[in-house]
């Protein structure tokens, strides 16, 4: 059996779980190290996914709990699913996966595991900041290089760079190349309006608190977030220029 502090680690991810043994896809999705389109979310909407949870719940009696708990907030916030789910989650992101889960998941039943060199407690912090502000890959690299050198790892082994969905610019420089009459600011209040885009805040010493715009979920379709080079806590929100001109259609519609 595993002692209670040792988690199953897929590419350096600790795959946490909850109370009931439920695994995080959320950690999964960072270990597979797809982009938003894989989400949990995006899954969870799929009619097989919903096919199996029903089946699961429907087994709830000999479960003794539901096969899906979603955690907001606190230290270990994720989507959290039986194991069945889980391995179903990664199978929908590659069969190659699939087969590194449940690989992962067999040894960390039977006591084989072995948790990750330099593995600490605090990972949720780099997690709850994956989460909260979604960059795009390329970002998460270089938080996860800082994150690891500030504990003293060797992180030369991670790339530069990963390659993303395509090549991307600022609302401002897309707006322009497509000889559009809207503004950024009048875009970017639409894009809040469609749940495109979302308007956070962070602390600031000068100004107390200071607005950033985040690309959300639903919006990762067309878009994606950088870390802001100025600030690790702050996102600058590009879009896909091979989305742009289907995403323009939109904003010109909203104010036609």
């Amino acid at each position: 059996m595993n002692s209670a502090n040792q988690l199953p680690v897929i590419a350096g991810v600790e795959i946490t779980t909850d109370a009931e043994g439920r695994f995080n896809l959320n950690a999964l999705h960072r270990a597979s190290q797809s982009g938003e389109h894989k989400s949990p979310s995006q899954w969870l909407r799929r009619d097989e996914a919903k096919a199996l949870i029903a089946e699961l719940e429907s087994q709830s009696v000999n479960l003794h709990f539901g096969p899906i708990n979603k955690i907001r907030g606190g230290n270990a916030p994720g989507t959290f699913a039986h194991e069945l789910l889980a391995v179903e989650y990664a199978g929908w992101i590659s069969p190659a996966f699939r087969l590194q889960v449940n690989q992962t998941f067999i040894d960390y039943r039977t006591g084989k595991h072995e948790p990750a060199p330099g593995a600490t407690g605090d990972r949720w912090i780099f997690d709850l900041a994956v989460d909260t502000l979604r960059p795009d890959d390329t970002s998460k690299l270089s938080m996860l290089k800082k994150f690891g050198e500030k504990r003293g790892q060797d992180m030369q082994f991670l790339p530069d760079y990963s390659e993303s969905k395509g090549v991307h610019h600022s609302l401002s420089e897309l707006l322009r190349r497509h000889d559009s009459s809207l503004s950024a600011r009048k875009a970017n209040q639409i894009l809040v309006n469609l749940g495109y885009l979302e308007v956070r805040s962070r602390k600031s010493k000068t100004k107390g608190t200071k607005q950033f715009k985040c690309v959300t979920e639903k919006g990762a379709r067309y878009g994606c977030n950088l870390v802001s080079p100025s600030n690790p806590s702050e996102t600058q929100a590009h879009w896909y220029d091979i989305q742009f001109k289907q995403l323009l259609g939109q904003l010109e519609s909203a104010v036609a």
